[in-house]
């Protein structure tokens, strides 16, 4: 399957998703507030970073894997 799935603690929601490849480019960017799947059937095969927005001035990192 080529989406992601992102669940959030409390009352977080998902403000935005970037996906960058490890040169450091974006390869996909999404905001939508309240979503929590995003089709990455876009992206090839490889190793990525994908920041998950939830606030204002909070958001984490996280490598994924596209096979």
């Amino acid at each position: 399957e080529n989406k992601i799935y992102i669940e959030t603690l409390g009352n977080q929601q998902v403000s935005g998703v970037v996906v960058y490849d490890f040169s450091g480019r974006v390869v996909f960017e999404e905001s939508a507030e309240g979503k929590n799947s995003y089709d990455l059937s876009s992206l090839a095969t490889g190793l990525y970073l994908m920041e998950i927005s939830t606030g204002k001035d909070s958001s984490s990192w996280h490598k994924i894997i596209k096979e």
